[in-house]
């Protein structure tokens, strides 16, 4: 084996010569740095091609085989290998050629998708990888597949930072808010990152497409007034529930058919009200609610725990129980689903999806307005705000990534800044003299 100083002339008359020892060889050309050839025990030789990886690294690279290929067109394949990896050392411009050279040799030999093909080729199973849920993947490739069909049959190289920025401008003039178009552009912005990732695009379109400021929005929560119309209308609708059964299994004794079970002596006649207490308890979102397992209740340490891959930061998060919540949790566990896993469960035992038409109705009942089943998670936040809990302690119940999340509901608790403000003393040497109105007037 070469001495790891010593190059050789590589040409036929060396790859002749060469013999298989018993023991790996390699040898590296005098002519091109990196270039080599590597011998097996068995005396097959490969020309090779080597380099530092600029994470510090070493690469190597089979370019071809003796005697298929010959050690002229074998030192042109490595050279050629080295004008696209890239290596330690390389300033950001010659990375940036190294790439542009890398896609265009892909685009001559494979050819550029189309956004469909790309998406439903390659993208849609990334997607189903690293997001939280492959659920979630799925939900995120119909985004890309139903907010952009003038571009899907488009090569990616054809979509442009102006085809985008004509997209989004569309968008906005169908109506789209702000926060929705740029949502269904930070989807495409992840097909298109990953396509540069591939080097199947050698610069990003979107590179120089910033985001619309979204305006932070009214916290729509329960007033003290609206929660106790709120609860009330639940509890009419239950009674009401409750004489309609009533008045079914009066008819059905009349006519000698098989009693339905008596809903006067149950607390809850079906699962929306301990839902929206739990929810107003906790500040659940509405897809943790539904996926919550009783398993993930803790009736003795009183906590609830959110599951990582149902939260929508992807991380685990525990709330305590209060005492209201555990004569909900505790009273309703023997009415739910006998067989079910989940703690609202509908008939067959999977999670209930929604509850928009009882839930409509009683917020009509109560008279309340522009209130949505997520406006529940705010009025939690607030409410605990208003008693004067820290935010950082709101944050981690709320399970915010960051405490600017949380900022929003900081108004809820005015004389809190006013009682940090009252604290200050102004004595001492430093303070600049208050003078007194009257003193200013006369």
């Amino acid at each position: 084996m070469g001495t790891k100083h010593q190059r050789f002339k590589i040409d036929r008359d060396f790859m002749r010569a060469l013999r298989g020892t018993g023991e790996y060889q390699a040898f590296q050309d005098s002519e091109l740095r990196g270039f080599g050839v590597k011998v097996t025990p068995t005396g097959s030789a490969s020309y090779t091609y080597r380099w530092t990886k600029p994470d510090g690294t070493q690469g190597r690279r089979t370019v071809g085989y003796w005697p298929a290929m010959n050690p002229g067109d074998a030192r042109e394949a490595a050279k050629r290998e080295s004008e696209i990896i890239d290596r330690k050392g390389d300033t950001l411009t010659v990375t940036a050629v190294r790439r542009a050279k890398r896609t265009e040799i892909a685009k001559s030999a494979l050819g550029v998708p189309t956004l469909r093909r790309f998406l439903e080729d390659s993208y849609t199973a990334v997607l189903r990888t690293y997001c939280k849920t492959a659920k979630h993947g799925d939900a995120n490739a119909r985004i890309i597949m139903q907010s952009f069909p003038d571009l899907l049959d488009e090569a990616l190289d054809t979509i442009t930072a102006d085809r985008l920025e004509r997209c989004r401008a569309a968008m906005l003039a169908r109506g789209l808010a702000k926060a929705t178009t740029n949502q269904k552009l930070t989807a495409l912005q992840g097909l298109l990152t990953h396509a540069v990732d591939c080097e199947i695009l050698s610069t990003h379109p979107m590179q120089k497409i910033g985001m619309l400021p979204e305006p932070s929005g009214v916290v729509r929560y329960l007033t003290p007034e609206e929660a106790k119309r709120f609860y009330a209308a639940m509890m009419a609708r239950e009674n009401d529930l409750r004489a309609a059964r009533d008045r079914a299994n009066d008819h059905r004794r009349r006519r000698g058919n098989p009693l339905m079970p008596c809903l006067r002596d149950t607390e809850f006649v079906d699962a929306l009200r301990p839902a929206v207490l739990v929810s107003l308890m906790t500040g659940l979102r509405k897809s943790e609610l539904f996926n919550l397992r009783w398993t993930d209740i803790d009736l003795v340490n009183r906590i609830v725990t959110v599951r990582d891959e149902h939260a929508k930061s992807g991380k685990l998060r525990r709330i305590p129980i209060n005492a209201a919540l555990y004569d909900v949790v505790i009273t309703w566990k023997p009415l739910a689903h006998a067989e079910s896993e989940y703690v609202f469960a509908g008939e067959s035992g999977e999670p209930i999806q929604c509850m928009k038409k009882s839930f409509a109705a009683v917020l009509k009942a109560a008279r309340i307005e522009s209130f949505r089943w997520h406006d529940m998670r705010h009025t939690f936040a607030s409410w605990l705000v208003q008693s004067g809990v820290d935010l950082n302690i709101v944050r981690e119940l709320m399970g915010h990534a960051t405490l600017q999340m949380t900022m929003r509901y900081a108004h809820f608790a005015p004389n809190n800044t006013l009682r940090a403000v009252s604290a200050l003393q102004l004595t001492g040497p430093n303070i600049v003299q208050i003078v007194p109105t009257s003193r200013l007037a006369a």
